[in-house]
Order: structure tokens, then C-alpha cells, then sequence
């Protein structure tokens, strides 16, 4: 069994307070330390926007099948902050053992 041994930083979304027009506002728990398997730092593209220049980078992240997070989550890999982007995966055996959780990240420069 591989063992975990990549530091990262699990940031949870939640609402906080609401703004002045009262909406809630996006935040994020305290950081928490966990490990995940790997990180594949995938690639990057620049969509087209009149008058911005805009990166978009799609990693993904490898992890335990204990680590439980949401889109709108954020994490840190390598120190650089990251939003996870849609829903992770949990992998099974079909026997029910728990494999891995496969974690679509997103970082969106510009």
C-alpha cells in the first residue's frame, strides 16, 4: 500500500457574514495539514477576453480516500493556493476497499 507523504494545506469553504446587501460572503476555515499521494501539475491555457490575459491552470491532486473535501475548497500544494474545481472522485476496489480520492484543482491567474 502506497503511503501518503505530500504536505498540503485543506482550506474549507464556508459562508461568513453578510455583505451590504446581504448576501453572504465566501470564506475559508484555518488551513488544516493533511498528505496526499501526488501532484499532477497538468497544464494551463489562456481563453480569450477582449482587453484581459487571463491563465487558467487544471491540475489534479492524488490523495487518500479519507481526505474529504468539496468544490469551493481550497488547497494549498507547494505553497500555491488552489480552488477544487467540480467534484473529487472517490475510488473504490470492487470489493469495496477505499483507493484514493482524484481532486480537480483549478488556479485562475489574470
Amino acid at each position: 500500500m502506497r503511503s501518503a507523504a505530500l504536505p498540503i494545506q485543506v482550506h474549507s469553504f464556508t459562508t461568513g457574514a453578510k455583505d451590504a446587501y446581504g448576501r453572504p460572503t465566501k470564506t475559508w476555515t484555518t488551513p488544516v495539514d493533511k498528505l496526499a499521494y501526488s501532484f499532477d501539475p497538468g497544464g494551463s491555457y489562456e481563453p480569450f477576453y477582449t482587453g484581459r490575459e487571463k491563465v487558467i491552470t487544471a491540475p489534479t491532486l492524488y490523495a487518500p480516500f479519507s481526505l474529504q473535501v468539496k468544490a469551493q475548497d481550497k488547497i494549498t500544494v507547494r505553497g500555491v493556493d488552489y480552488e477544487v474545481s467540480g467534484d473529487p472522485a472517490y475510488w473504490q476496489a470492487p470489493s469495496g476497499a477505499e483507493i484514493g480520492v482524484t481532486i480537480p484543482l483549478k488556479k485562475v491567474d489574470g
